[in-house]
């Protein structure tokens, strides 16, 4: 999922010859800022998320037993899924194939209204980042594997704001693409 998502942008990166970087303005179209930052924040969440889920794979013996009960999926199973995931995922990219597409916004309501996304997507990214690690170290220190019944989770930080503070990172990000 991560890497289908950095991917993603990274391919939009190049299809619109969009810098990786504000800096390098060296390049054939005027692109607005907030164009650029959005697939630059598509690109850090797909890293952000594929490194989070290899670490814990490597580090989570538990993981090893989810992988191998996902190979047992038949063929066609696994096809439908496959394509099914994969129209989802370009579908979550449309807003920034369309920003890329426009460019600027023009009004200062449509401005405000774009800075006001890009902060809740970066706000989701920070979010979920914390969150991530905030509930690995906590199952670390605890010594519980994945998928043991018994409870142990964070309880303070992130956390003793909201239940969930992944899932509202993950929200926050999203609504803030679109």
């Amino acid at each position: 999922y991560g890497a289908s998502i950095a991917t993603q942008s990274l391919v939009l990166m190049s299809a619109f010859q969009v810098p990786p970087h504000p800096a390098f303005r060296d390049y054939p179209w005027s692109w607005s800022l907030s164009s650029q930052l959005l697939v630059v924040a598509t690109l850090l969440y797909g890293i952000r998320l594929m490194s989070y889920l290899l670490m814990r794979t490597f580090s989570v013996k538990s993981m090893e037993q989810q992988g191998a009960r996902a190979e047992e999926m038949s063929r066609i199973k696994a096809t439908i899924l496959g394509v099914v995931v994969s129209l989802l995922y370009a579908c979550m990219e449309l807003p920034v194939v369309y920003a890329l597409r426009v460019g600027a916004a023009s009004g200062t309501s449509l401005q405000v209204l774009q800075i006001c996304g890009l902060l809740m997507c970066y706000l989701g990214l920070i979010v979920e980042t914390v969150a991530d690690q905030q509930k690995h170290n906590a199952k670390k220190k605890a010594l519980v594997a994945y998928g043991d019944p018994k409870f142990v989770g964070p309880t303070g930080g992130l956390y003793a704001i909201t239940r969930h503070p992944n899932y509202t990172g993950e929200i926050l990000f999203w609504l803030g693409l679109f």
